[in-house]
């Protein structure tokens, strides 16, 4: 126990990714003090890094932002900082299996919307956040640092940095990634499963044009998915596929593995002309039952992460962080504890409710697409087949995966 002196700071945010600086976003100009923790230098941190090879040719990691998280966004003054140049957003989204002629296509045009969601490189959006939260002049910045302990206190932290520097804090939050210090120093228990399966990432260009559409396709290894972006030739794939496959796919010639590419979607876009660099990661989930202890509160890949064949992974983080936001402003109004548990609740109580939700949609999705049983096969053939010809469940789904409100309700599905 250590004895309370005022806190240099309300919340301090360790983590300078998407759903860190999302929330930075949100909490500044708020009369709040808030402080930032990096492990990385300013000048190579991702979100501002200059490379003068350009992200579709290094095969950068890209996200699809639903309305919902694009509304945030906007809320915060982070959209508007996007130049047009990067955004690729796109109205129609095809999902089927192979060697089936049932397929679903999701089209905005039938939610009234302009599109499904936006294709963005994860720099280009994290460069966009950076540059908004520091317009506040009431964050520190922390770069090269990271946490070597934390002393809870009656109504405040002591963090103990690895420069040797000591800071308090009312509320810590951990948005620093899946291996989060934030987590294992507050001794916060996590499950984590394997899914045996590595995702290969790279840019590509084919001879057909994608429309603005995104397409996935099932393969009995795992889903297969193009992603379009703003050149109406290339897309960013995401391939989920055993280790040993992923390993082969990784080592062929480029016109090997372009071939190999074009025959596994069924040369939906005709023949695969160039590939960028390849990059490959392990796939797993693992989800905390606990977000929050007394002063502090997890959010992003620090709290749960899930397969990516739901493109949702970047989209949840920044829920999280509008949600902990919203929560972290109502306890200030209200001149509340921001690190107290009643304050703090009803941001685990929402979150955790829709992660798990979400993740067990997942997993079954992954799971009924997986099997090799001749009768889910057909079973799962039909369900799609009724999907498609059920407007108003099919519309359910568009609305519910591009996180906009429901007609009955203004509150963000998200």
């Amino acid at each position: 126990m250590i004895i309370d002196i005022p806190q240099d700071y309300d919340v301090v945010i360790v983590g300078a990714g998407t759903a860190g600086l999302t929330l930075a976003c949100g909490l500044i100009n708020q009369g709040l003090r808030l402080a930032i923790i990096d492990k990385d230098s300013e000048s190579k941190a991702p979100a501002i890094r200059l490379a003068s090879v350009p992200a579709y040719e290094r095969g950068d990691r890209v996200s699809a932002i639903t309305q919902g998280s694009q509304q945030i966004l906007e809320n915060y003054q982070v959209w508007q900082r996007l130049a047009k140049t990067t955004l690729s957003p796109f109205e129609c989204m095809e999902v089927w299996e192979e060697g089936s002629a049932s397929q679903l296509i999701f089209d905005a045009a039938e939610t009234g919307q302009p599109c499904l969601g936006t294709i963005l490189y994860n720099q280009v959006l994290q460069t966009a956040l950076l540059t908004q939260a520091k317009t506040a002049s009431e964050v520190d910045w922390f770069f090269s640092e990271s946490l070597s302990a934390i002393q809870r206190g009656p109504s405040s932290i002591l963090l103990s940095l690895a420069s040797g520097q000591s800071i308090t804090t009312q509320l810590l939050v951990g948005a620093d990634g899946a291996q989060s210090c934030v987590r294992q120093l507050a001794g916060i228990a996590h499950s984590e499963r394997d899914y045996q399966q590595e995702a290969l990432v790279a840019t590509v260009r084919t001879v057909l044009a994608h429309e603005k559409t995104a397409r996935q396709i099932f393969l009995p290894t795992g889903p297969l998915a193009f992603l379009p972006l703003a050149d109406s030739n290339l897309s960013s794939i995401v391939w989920s596929t055993t280790p040993e496959e992923a390993k082969r796919l990784k080592a062929l010639s480029e016109i090997d593995f372009n071939s190999a590419l074009a025959h596994a979607f069924e040369q939906r876009l005709g023949a695969v002309e160039w590939s960028s660099a390849r990059l490959n990661f392990a796939l797993k989930t693992q989800h905390c039952e606990q977000y929050i202890k007394s002063g502090i509160a997890l959010i992003g890949d620090a709290a749960h992460t899930i397969h990516p064949l739901a493109g949702q992974g970047a989209n949840l983080g920044i829920a999280d962080a509008y949600c902990l936001a919203n929560t972290i402003l109502a306890a200030h109004q209200k001149q509340r504890a921001l690190g107290a548990l009643y304050s703090l609740r009803r941001y685990e109580r929402e979150r955790r409710f829709y992660h798990r939700v979400m993740g067990a949609g997942i997993d079954l999705i992954k799971q009924t697409f997986a099997t090799k049983s001749s009768f889910l096969v057909n079973t799962r053939q039909v369900g799609l087949s009724f999907i498609e010809k059920t407007p108003w469940l099919k519309n359910y789904f568009m609305r519910f995966a591009m996180g906009i409100p429901r007609a009955e309700t203004t509150k963000l599905m998200l």
